[in-house]
């Protein structure tokens, strides 16, 4: 089979965390949706990860690495303190440090409704997206790496 389009894939969220809420927030990883091949945009393709990483990709795309879910890390709270957890996308559309006529579409993210910092102290969350393309019937994906911004908000 002859690839015509690779696609370096790799949505990387910004986490936006305001500090008066939290005492010490680390991105120690964002979300990578990997290597991808788009074979067909005539119709909208999709690439959906969950917060726990597992992945389905449309019949039009053809995934060649798989990437991994993102990880905050939050500290400096007491065992036991509990967070509402949402997420906004602030950036739907992607950029790219490279010029591409095609570009993806993030248009959902999984995160927990809430988040229980446990006797370590240390509370990990975990999050997941979904990016979309077009549907343009353009292939015209350049390879390069494809980010979006997302804002986090922990409520206690």
């Amino acid at each position: 089979m002859q690839f015509k389009y690779l696609t370096y894939c790799s949505c990387l969220l910004a986490a936006i965390i305001s500090k008066s809420v939290i005492a010490d927030s680390t991105l120690v990883r964002t979300i990578d949706f990997g290597t991808i091949v788009v074979l067909d945009n005539s119709s909208v393709q999709s690439i959906e990860m969950d917060r726990f990483g597992a992945f389905t990709f449309s019949s039009g795309i053809r995934p060649i690495a798989i990437g991994e879910a993102g990880l905050i890390e939050i500290t400096d709270y007491a065992p036991g303190t509990t967070f509402i957890v949402s997420a906004s996308i602030t950036q739907s559309g992607t950029s790219s440090p490279l010029i591409s006529l095609e570009h993806f579409e993030l248009y959902a993210i999984d995160v927990p409704s809430s988040l229980v910092v446990p006797g370590t102290g240390i509370a990990e969350l975990r999050f997941g997206g979904s990016i979309r393309t077009s549907g343009s019937g353009s292939e015209a994906f350049t390879d390069t790496t494809f980010t979006s911004r997302v804002r986090f908000t922990l409520n206690f």
